[in-house]
């Protein structure tokens, strides 16, 4: 593989500056001392980061658009509302009425809230790619709903209000579709990658 370039570098470097707010040489040395990472090491990582960056690039374009096609559902956004708490009963009454009123309703079962006298309910709300969504919801359609269903310890009802297909020319769509056709390839090496230990 050909050596980074200075460009490429350059970019990783400021990449690792700007998620940790170092912003300048002396904020940046102060935090190497901090961490305990010396210069060497710092550029040796850049350089490392550099390369992830360059192998990262190759899944856009045609393969990102290829993870797009292959699968759309990672790349749909739903508007959501979903409640979770430990009991099945009471979820599944904020279930009976219209998909509308579900936040209503559920709003009115809040703790705290005079109609209620539940405990342990919480209530979300979202607009979100599907997968960062709860299970539960990945598969609903617009408008309709989904348990009570055992979910994280306790049980989870909730409803999909609508669904927003991908965009596939959206340059934040190619995006993420670039990065998940990236994670795919490397959870496919890790899969496939044999480690053996060899004790003297």
């Amino acid at each position: 593989m050909r050596p980074v370039t200075p460009e490429e570098t350059r970019r990783a470097a400021d990449e690792f500056r700007r998620r940790r707010g170092l912003t300048g040489r002396t904020r940046t040395l102060r935090w190497l001392a901090e961490a305990g990472m010396s210069e060497d090491a710092f550029w040796s990582h850049v350089r490392t980061q550099a390369l992830i960056a360059r192998v990262h690039e190759r899944f856009a374009g045609e393969p990102a658009r290829r993870r797009l096609a292959e699968h759309p559902e990672e790349f749909t956004v739903r508007h959501a509302v979903w409640a979770i708490g430990p009991n099945a009963d009471e979820l599944g009454a904020l279930l009976d009425g219209p998909v509308p009123g579900f936040h209503a309703r559920a709003m009115a079962a809040l703790p705290g809230s005079p109609a209620s006298g539940r405990r342990g309910m919480w209530l979300q709300a979202a607009t979100a790619l599907t997968p960062e969504l709860p299970e539960p919801l990945w598969a609903l359609p617009e408008q309709a709903s989904a348990g009570p269903v055992p979910y994280d310890g306790g049980y989870l009802a909730g409803v999909v209000h609508e669904v927003v297909p991908p965009d596939p020319e959206a340059p934040e769509v190619l995006e993420a579709a670039r990065d998940a056709a990236f994670q795919a390839w490397l959870d496919e090496r890790r899969r496939a990658s044999e480690i053996r230990w060899f004790w003297l």
